[in-house]
């Protein structure tokens, strides 16, 4: 910013009024406190969004570490604002911005609390220099402007690139991962700018401001910068003009869709109605030749379902036994292992005394008292007595056996007499 515009006049209104009573040194105080700001903010991870210029903020980026192994970084972007980007057909990369980062917009009060002027004088600083920002953009072919201690904005060959200087970039990340990912990829090495580049590099065009303009030019400027806010409005309302056509041209086509539909599911309802609605000529008949009487069907039919039903008696029946046999042989191995346990613990019981505890000097005999009793005798009786069981509970079971199939053998009978009778 090399000078500072006269009081340029049209028609009793001025068409810049707050830079003219601004030095030099005033406005690169004020777009510092701007660029503080927006560098605080970043630094608490928020975005911010200067009117007419752009948005600051943060994307995520994945980086490949090897191993099939990432890690995300948090990565500063700037966003030129859309109505600059139509104004001079520029061209910046689609970035995906999400959507838990804050944006607040630009305080112009907060900026005047460090600065000796008043809001309204911040805010019309930013707004002009914004506006000659615009007519640079429009007037030459390259174009630089810096924020203080953030990075440079470059817009060249209607290409718009914001190049951050790499010690913001440390501060910003802190483990110095994004600015070895931004350097070490073809597409993001440009994105860095290192302090002694910045310093070296002068910008091949900045904004000038002019001084003592005579008023032919303001007023050819203002004409430029009226034409350019007419073919922004011309641009707006023919793109919105395509949206409503092609939004009237869907509902049109929708609308011929439905119409066929409907005409379909009415042709298809009618053929429906008159299909049920509609009475036969005459009515079909058939003659089987081979078709037994009535009364031969439904005695034949009713002798099926007879031996259907005894078939199913006597299968329930022979369940019935099978499940009884398994009963009884249940409980009889329950029996005789109770008869054995009962044995068992018969034996323990007489079960012969131990040896009598030692006497000295007994006069008499200890060994061979018990020897004339006969051997065995106790064994004998119960083995006796256990057999004796068994044979008692095996008749009482082929007893109670025989007493159920006579009983079934009735009742088949019984249900043999019932459909002959």
């Amino acid at each position: 910013m090399n000078s500072l515009p006269s009081t340029p006049k049209k028609r009793g209104r001025q068409v810049l009024p707050t830079l003219p009573l601004l030095s030099q040194e005033d406005v690169s105080s004020i777009w510092e406190k701007v660029s503080e700001f927006v560098e605080r903010q970043l630094l608490m991870n928020k975005g911010v969004q200067i009117p007419g210029l752009g948005i600051f903020t943060f994307t995520r980026q994945r980086l490949q570490v090897g191993n099939n192994k990432f890690i995300f970084l948090k990565r500063p972007i700037f966003v030129l604002a859309e109505k600059l980007v139509q104004l001079h057909r520029l061209e910046q990369n689609k970035i995906y911005t999400p959507g838990d980062i804050p944006v607040i917009p630009l305080n112009f009060t907060m900026l005047s609390v460090d600065l000796p002027f008043t809001r309204d004088i911040v805010e019309g600083c930013v707004r002009e220099t914004l506006l000659f920002l615009s007519r640079t953009i429009s007037t030459e072919q390259s174009m630089e402007f810096t924020f203080k201690g953030i990075g440079v904005l470059v817009i060249r060959e209607s290409k718009v690139k914001m190049r951050f200087y790499k010690d913001f970039l440390s501060t910003v990340d802190g483990s110095g991962n994004l600015v070895k990912a931004l350097t070490n990829r073809p597409g993001t090495v440009d994105s860095v700018l290192s302090s002694t580049e910045a310093l070296k590099k002068h910008p091949s065009s900045a904004i000038a401001f002019p001084r003592n303009t005579p008023s032919y030019y303001d007023d050819e400027w203002k004409k430029r910068y009226e034409e350019d806010e007419r073919l922004l409005q011309r641009y707006q309302l023919q793109k919105a003009e395509d949206a409503l056509a092609e939004e009237q041209l869907k509902n049109r086509m929708a609308r011929r869709q439905n119409q066929k539909n409907a005409a379909y599911n009415l042709s298809v309802a009618e053929a429906v109605g008159k299909h049920k609605n509609g009475k036969p000529e005459f009515y079909e008949s058939y003659i089987f030749p081979n078709r037994p009487l009535t009364a031969e069907v439904n005695a034949q039919k009713q002798e099926e379902y007879s031996q259907s039903l005894l078939k199913q008696i006597d299968d329930q029946r022979k369940q019935e036994i099978v499940d009884a046999q398994k009963f009884k042989s249940w409980q009889e191995k329950a029996e005789e292992s109770w008869l054995y346990k009962r044995a068992l613990d018969a034996q323990i019981k007489n079960k012969p005394y131990q040896l009598p505890v030692l006497e000295p000097d007994s006069s008499a005999p200890i060994f061979g008292r018990n020897d004339d009793r006969p051997k065995m005798s106790t064994l004998e009786r119960q083995y006796k007595f256990v057999q004796h069981q068994i044979e008692a509970a095996a008749n009482r079971r082929k007893k109670d056996t025989l007493d159920k199939l006579a009983t079934q053998k009735q009742d088949f009978q019984m249900l043999e007499r019932t459909p002959k009778e």
